[in-house]
């Protein structure tokens, strides 16, 4: 066996090297040539609706017979709007609408195909196929409505690139190259990506379009013109500017109501006319009067053959995957409070979750708010919507009265997570305690602090926090003894609201102060001025010998100090004058 020596070894390295940077070469030559080769269009993406847990309950066939109604029914509003289903992907459809094929209106038209799927699927549910089909297999299994199909929409826009399953360059190999299920034309891309993550977050029966798509604010290519060159709301007759998504107060309705706005859009065959800026939520007289309003303006505008959607104003959605939030907005046949999930804003990062921990302890334990404030700027620096660092920091600017910078962080709080009390409870107290150092409207503020109030202790309750529906019950107590509208209830919530404080064995120093604190209001409002005095002065004996009383909750506690000492020394003192003047 000939021998091996260092000049042979050397030369086959080289000649290695040579090969790898030739391949290295080609390889690059490839990429430059897919990178170029992009294609503007559309995607489309149906999931399912509770899909695992109907097979759970009903079996794989039941599962595959509702699987296979929602993937025919989509498919079929695909293409009939122009557009071609690429793939079934078990429950879900994926289908495109590419420039070269639709034309600049792609994206209009997958709207088109989504508003069609969604109709036909509210068509097949009332004649109830599969409710008759499960029932029959297995006899009195069955729950109202279990058995309906329900699918959630996402519609993204932007480049797509498609593979070209030719031979590769210099190949000998005489036998084609395997193409995937999807076939030469099955897109990649991030709006790929994006569309079939939006889809997660959308509420039954909701089509998820990302704000780029809708408005047409996209990135350009390399010669400086836009990806996107006809967006959907390009077509509407309402500029974007024109339509105001902020919340308003209803003349029916005496308590702000924190619902969702929507404008009401006409879709017609070819183009879109945004009608009215209107308020929608779950209750019966605010669907209806939302409903009303659209139609009122349709049959004004000469649209009476026109669909109406309703859209909600973009929501920030944190994105697996995406650095950076996505605005989304959520178009429905109906209008609806949460059409978008509530926890779509947490971000699932191990370094994240570690930083907040080191800040909760620092918070908790250490007793030092300048340094848990530095440890939860950190936490937002990365997450600007993180909801602990940001509630966290809301109370720590209380304490220090900065109360404009705790609404700042509170409103970024109440988008990460609008369905926790803890947010709308320190909001109420945020506005309760301007109002006691006139750094508000009385009647706003008073509305403002009953609405943070009312809301925070409907959550408490339904999440079993005693301690924190204890908090909101005394603060709604003495927020309607401080307004006493004449032409309202106030007197009659706030006493009801003092009874049931007293059924209630106090958690803690604060909830029993808070107990005696609304007690004296309702004094002050009977017009037993000398009673309240005496309580209030007993009350402030208390707490002077007992200071400084600072009760530190138990570690998975998550709300504690909503109300601070520093809050019941105020509404004492404001008590007291109010006791001493009237």
């Amino acid at each position: 066996m000939p021998k091996t020596t260092s000049i042979d070894w050397l030369k086959k390295l080289v000649e290695n090297q040579k090969q790898f940077q030739k391949a290295q070469k080609e390889l690059e030559e490839e990429l430059s040539e897919l990178g170029k080769d992009k294609t503007p269009g559309t995607v489309i993406f149906c999931d399912l609706k509770g899909s695992t847990g109907y097979r759970r309950r009903y079996g794989a066939e039941a599962g595959l017979m509702k699987a296979f109604l929602h993937n025919r029914t989509v498919s079929e509003a695909i293409a009939g709007a122009g557009g071609r289903v690429v793939k079934w992907m078990g429950d879900g459809v994926l289908g495109l609408f590419a420039q070269d094929e639709c034309g600049d209106e792609h994206p209009f038209k997958a709207l088109i195909a989504a508003l069609v799927a969604l109709n036909e699927i509210k068509a097949l549910n009332s004649k109830e196929p599969l409710r008759r089909l499960v029932s029959a297999a297995n006899p009195g299994e069955y729950v109202e409505h279990d058995h309906e199909v329900h699918t959630k929409v996402a519609i993204c826009s932007g480049a797509l690139h498609f593979f070209d399953f030719a031979p590769a360059k210099g190949s000998t190999s005489e036998a084609p190259p395997a193409a995937p299920p999807g076939g030469a034309r099955d897109p990649m891309g991030s709006c790929v990506d994006l569309a079939a993550r939006l889809s997660h977050l959308a509420e039954a029966d909701v089509v998820l379009i990302n704000e780029d798509t809708f408005w047409g604010h996209t990135p350009k290519d390399e010669k400086g013109n836009p990806l996107l060159s006809n967006p959907i709301a390009g077509v509407c007759q309402l500029p974007r500017d024109e339509i105001s998504w902020r919340r308003f107060i209803f003349p029916w309705v005496r308590e702000t109501v924190y619902v969702p706005h929507v404008t009401a859009f006409l879709v017609g065959p070819e183009k879109m006319h945004a009608c009215r800026l209107v308020q929608a939520g779950d209750a019966p007289i605010l669907k209806q009067k939302c409903v009303e309003l659209a139609n009122r303006d349709r049959l004004q505008n000469g649209h009476s053959d026109a669909s109406i959607v309703y859209a909600l104003g973009a929501v920030p959605c944190n994105v697996a995957g995406f650095e950076k939030p996505v605005n989304a907005l959520a178009l429905t046949l109906e209008p609806q409070e949460r059409p978008i999930k509530h926890a779509v804003h947490e971000w699932d990062d191990p370094k994240l979750q570690h930083l907040l921990h080191v800040a909760e302890l620092c918070y908790r334990r250490g007793g030092d708010p300048e340094q848990a404030a530095l440890k939860y700027e950190e936490v937002r620096a990365k997450d600007p919507r993180n909801f602990p660092a940001n509630v966290r920091l809301a109370m720590i600017a209380r304490s220090k009265g900065n109360n404009v910078l705790a609404m700042e962080r509170l409103m970024a709080a109440k988008e990460s997570d609008p369905e926790c009390p803890l947010a709308w409870a320190v909001a109420g107290m945020t506005h309760l305690d301007d109002l006691l150092h006139n750094m508000s409207d009385r009647t706003e503020g008073l509305v403002r602090a009953i609405t943070g109030f009312s809301r925070a202790k409907y959550l408490a309750a339904q999440k079993f926090y005693g301690l924190l529906e204890q908090y909101c019950t005394a603060m709604l107590a003495i927020s309607h003894f401080l307004r006493r509208d004449p032409e309202g209830d106030d007197m009659v919530k706030g006493k009801t609201l003092v009874d049931e404080l007293r059924n209630w064995p106090p958690k803690n120093t604060i909830t029993r102060y808070a107990t005696t604190l609304a007690g004296v209001y309702l004094k002050i409002a009977q017009d037993d001025k000398q009673g309240a005095l005496a309580e209030v002065n007993t009350l402030l004996e208390e707490i002077k010998k007992n200071a400084p009383v600072r009760e530190k909750a138990v570690d998975d506690v998550p709300y504690d100090h909503v109300i601070q000492l520093k809050d019941i020394k105020n509404l004492l003192r404001h008590a007291e004058c109010i006791a001493q003047i009237e």
